[in-house]
């Protein structure tokens, strides 16, 4: 019964926003944006002009992850740019990017000559985190 609910919902807003786009009404795309990406980011989609698609206008929520998940699931949001997004049967998830772990060694460090390693190389090794305000070893 859920799943019929939900679709009707979805047809209905199909119409809804075909029905916009033929009159020329003024339809508005909602993104979902990680609290954990850059400010920059942020503003280039806030910069974005759609020449082609006058009468759409972008509207940016910024919010933690998981509360985006919550607001597509809701519809009250068209797409969100995430970290770490669990996996979810009703929401189709796809890479756009990924940032590379990086750790600095010293020259004559068994493993500095190696041009990448493993994190389980290096569990025996004695390292230094740092967080902010912290310094762990």
């Amino acid at each position: 019964m859920a799943h019929a609910v939900e679709i009707v919902q979805e047809f209905r807003r199909a119409i809804q926003e075909a029905h916009e786009t033929k009159h020329n009404e003024v339809h508005k795309l909602r993104i979902g944006v990680s609290t954990f990406y850059p400010l920059y980011l942020i503003e280039m989609l806030h910069a974005i002009e759609l020449r082609l698609y006058r009468n759409l206008t972008v509207e940016i929520v910024s919010a933690y992850s998981l509360d985006l998940i919550a607001l597509l699931q809701r519809h009250e949001l068209d797409l969100a740019l995430a970290t770490s997004p669990p996996p979810n049967a009703q929401i189709t998830s796809i890479c756009i990017a990924t940032n590379p772990f990086m750790i600095a060694l010293r020259g004559k460090h068994p493993l500095a000559q190696k041009t990448s390693v493993r994190l389980d190389e290096i569990a025996s090794f004695p390292r230094i985190t740092a967080t902010p305000g912290y310094l762990h070893t």
